[in-house]
């Protein structure tokens, strides 16, 4: 199963590359299905592997702190480009680890 979780995790990271492309092109509509399916899988993740002294709320807060920032378009597409780029090469060795989640969750409260 976490296997599986993983995996999906890595294929909908490279999907929300392709349709940060597609939105250039085809409008919010993709953003949004972009952003809810990408930070959703990005979360589960995160929450599974996270340290304990992280709790779930403060993944939770962050992320949508995050999505907030790129919907009411107050942050730079390239930053948000580097942290999934940063995350899909965490999940090269197919795991995520306390360590990537806590610098994933730097990332995204520098934004």
């Amino acid at each position: 199963m976490k296997k599986f979780l993983i995996i999906a995790a890595v294929v909908v990271v490279v999907v929300i590359i392709v349709l940060i492309v597609i939105f250039a092109t085809k409008g919010k509509e993709m953003m949004e299905l972009a952003i809810d399916k990408g930070f959703g899988a990005m979360e589960n993740l995160m929450v599974v592997n996270r340290p304990a002294s992280v709790s779930e709320d403060s993944i939770r807060t962050a992320i949508d702190a995050t999505i907030e920032k790129i919907r009411t378009g107050e942050t730079d597409p390239k930053a948000i480009r580097v942290i999934m780029m940063k995350f899909q090469g965490f999940m090269d060795d197919k795991q995520l680890d306390s360590l990537e989640v806590m610098t994933m969750l730097e990332e995204m409260n520098k934004l």
